[in-house]
């Protein structure tokens, strides 16, 4: 009996630390599912165009099909992928839809009552408690325990506050008043996150499954191929390119691992790239995606949402930081490159640059009017629903990309069921934010912050960015950025930094958790196309990314580097600059130059690294003096006796 309970105990410890996978339908479970998808592409687009619905009641309908899909589509757990829909799920399922039809069909009522002050009904309640319950279910099957964790955890601290002494004691709510509180206000499930997945989120990655689908995904893996194919350690160029430009509209970490990693993987192994640092490239610049515009894992919607700022204006800032990461990370392959003497790829497995635009020059429009569109200042919505119809003409310009109603109808399916993922990690957001909110909970993690960092903006920013790698571990970008925003945040706002640089600095370091051991979700990712430890793949993607780990500091204490705030030609000094002392730091990392360097080298490559870096004209030029110095001995040193390589 004692060995069956200990049996039982692992079995409920086991079910909640796992999540599901996804189904293998076929037949009639698959044609429910992809009706399913199809019919809330349409709901969004219909929203996107014409809908005038209450915000909070289109929010509770997107969660309402949101809901269905999660239920219908992910197992319970990961014991085994099944290809029917079961029973059980089915009716949870329709339990989730009829949320959303409730709030539908009783907005009057839904609308008219005052939130925290009408009792709720009996209706309300019981549609409420369910919400709750079955978003909680959605995020551990659809994204595993991490975020369930928090929320449970958040949860119950708003029940037991009145039992916890000291200065994390509040009142605490009554089962009606957290029913109420997380389902019929904004500060709850259908809060700000809800509100960016339900609207732009949703178009955006709809935007990517119709690049997809009409075959841009391969023109730009083909593009990537064909510019950096041939160059020393040509295939994890390929991987660098061809990630960043997937990350610009995906914004997923792992999803990114798992489209381009397939490819890019295996051909930097067969090249000769160690198993760990093949697979830690890939993780590198898949978890770029999330930093670098117009998409950014959808934490510029949720900026705009949260912070008020505009998203043209989010995108422009962002710019550059993202670039400078993935030319930091371009850098660091070539010389990892050089030192092991690797060459290209053969010839015949790269293509010409001109017979790759010629075949899909087209894919470029859609990008194209995306950019234009944005500049000129337009929504969100209005440029994803335009980019998506742009794709759709534009695929007509050639036969084998034409997208008529079957791959329509495909790409609508698949950016739903993308959107599950995304709107599960909001809806979960949403539960960790309103438990967050109605605790006072920010206000004391601000004052914690402010406390033990005395004022000082430096070692508040290092306790913010190891409670952003620390909150962020094994969660969306979405849902990170926003228990960051609400804990640290403020704190950074007190020391006067600017909104839009204590907003990016949650961002930098909630993504870089997909990086940094020990959960690093995105080398887990690269781990199973690798063969190799999650965990070294990790510390080598932490090398590899370090740019991302200081520039943060950098745009916090001169925004020059977010191209705001001074003058053009301060811009364009701190552009070059920066670029120079990536390239100073990335020596330094890597230990090589035009041959091995010493440790002493080393060093001085990484303080002139930083120097340049920081956007001051005095640090620059003393940055400078140093690189060239050291760079000038090395040089001298290699002529003298030149250093033969490994």
């Amino acid at each position: 009996m004692m060995d069956k309970g200990k049996e039982d105990k692992r079995g409920l410890i086991s079910f909640v630390l796992t999540q599901g996978l996804k189904r293998e339908l076929s037949g009639a479970h698959a044609k429910v599912v992809s009706i399913g998808c199809f019919l809330l592409s349409c709901y969004q687009f219909w929203a996107a165009l014409f809908g005038r619905l209450d915000p909070l009641i289109h929010r509770a309908i997107h969660m309402g099909f949101i809901l269905f899909l999660a239920y219908t589509s992910y197992t319970v757990s990961k014991k085994k992928i099944e290809n029917r829909i079961p029973f059980y799920d089915l009716i949870l399922g329709l339990i989730g839809a009829s949320v959303g039809a409730y709030y539908f069909f009783f907005r009057e009522h839904v609308l008219g009552r005052f939130p925290m002050a009408d009792p709720l009904t009996l209706l309300d309640f019981l549609f409420g408690a369910a919400f709750i319950i079955l978003t909680f279910e959605a995020v551990r099957r659809t994204l595993g325990p991490a975020l369930a964790i928090v929320i449970a955890l958040l949860s119950a601290y708003t029940f037991l506050g009145p039992y916890i002494p000291g200065t994390f004691n509040h009142r605490g709510l009554s089962i009606s008043e957290f029913v109420d509180e997380m389902c019929y206000t904004v500060n709850g499930i259908l809060g700000s996150p809800v509100a960016v997945s339900s609207t732009f989120v949703f178009l955006f990655v709809t935007f990517g499954a119709f690049l997809s689908e009409s075959g841009g995904g391969d023109f730009f893996f083909d593009l990537s191929n064909a510019i950096a194919g041939k160059a020393s350690g040509g295939a994890a160029k390929v991987a660098v390119i061809a990630s960043a430009l997937f990350g610009t509209i995906s914004g997923s970490p792992t999803s990114d691992v798992v489209t381009t990693g397939t490819f890019t993987i295996p051909m930097m192994r067969r090249l000769g790239y160690k198993r760990e640092f093949a697979g830690a490239v890939e993780a590198v610049a898949s978890t770029g995606g999330s930093i670098l515009p117009p998409v950014m894992g959808s934490a510029a919607f949720l900026m705009v949402e949260v912070a008020g700022i505009d998203y043209a204006k989010i995108c422009a800032a962002a710019a550059f930081p993202g670039i400078l990461y993935y030319i930091a990370l371009a850098i660091m392959v070539h010389l990892e490159a050089k030192k092991l003497g690797l060459k290209g790829l053969p010839a015949d497995q790269v293509p010409k640059v001109g017979e790759v635009l010629k075949k899909g020059f087209h894919f470029m429009i859609p990008l194209t009017v995306m950019i234009g569109f944005l500049i000129a200042g337009r929504s969100p919505s209005y440029v994803a629903i335009t980019s998506i119809g742009a794709v759709v003409v534009v695929s007509w310009l050639r036969k084998e990309s034409r997208m008529g109603p079957r791959r329509i109808y495909r790409a609508m399916v698949k950016g739903a069921m993308t959107g599950v993922i995304v709107s599960s990690a909001c809806a979960g957001a949403g539960l960790v934010v309103g438990g967050i909110m109605s605790t006072g909970l920010g206000g004391k993690f601000t004052s914690l912050i402010m406390t033990i960092g005395e004022g000082h903006l430096f070692i508040s920013l290092v306790l913010t960015m190891v409670v952003c790698i620390i909150l962020g571990m094994g969660m969306p970008v979405a849902a990170a950025y926003m228990l960051t925003v609400v804990l640290t945040v403020p704190a950074l706002l007190g020391l006067g930094v600017s909104l839009m640089s204590a907003h990016l600095f949650a961002v930098y370091f909630s993504v870089m958790s997909a990086i940094t051991p020990p959960v690093a979700v995105a080398a887990y990712a690269a781990s199973g196309f690798a063969e190799a430890d999650p965990v070294k793949i990790g510390w080598q993607a932490v090398r590899l990314g370090v740019i991302s780990f200081i520039v943060p500091y950098i745009f916090v204490y001169n925004p020059s580097l977010l191209l705001v705030g001074t003058s053009f030609l301060h811009i364009i000094f701190s552009i070059l600059t920066a670029v120079i002392g990536v390239g100073a730091l990335s020596v330094g990392m890597q230990g090589w130059f035009t041959g091995k360097i010493s440790i002493i080298q080393r060093l001085f490559f990484l303080f002139g690294g930083l120097a340049l870096i920081y956007p001051g004209v005095i640090s620059s030029a003393f940055g400078a003096v140093i690189v060239l110095i050291v760079s000038a001995f090395h040089l001298f040193l290699r002529r003298k006796a030149p250093l033969t390589t490994n």
